[in-house]
């Protein structure tokens, strides 16, 4: 798995050791820019656990937030 960097957060790579989900979100349909994702909860083979999430519109990775 690897993600694409966001500000604040880091880019993350790595074997997935666990995950929970997908939790799809849909918001803001009636715009011109909706946004559409899967969130997942993933620990990776290092132990560190995330919340990432996948945009269905470009198909791409992103970290929404790292667990301690």
């Amino acid at each position: 798995m690897k993600s694409v960097p966001r500000e604040g957060l880091p880019e993350i790579t790595g074997s997935v050791r666990v995950a929970a989900g997908a939790w799809s979100m849909e918001d803001a349909w009636w715009t011109d820019a909706p946004a559409a994702r899967e969130y997942w909860d993933v620990e990776l083979s290092d132990g560190a656990l995330y919340r990432i999430y996948r945009d269905r519109k470009i198909n791409a990775w992103f970290v929404d937030g790292i667990y301690d």
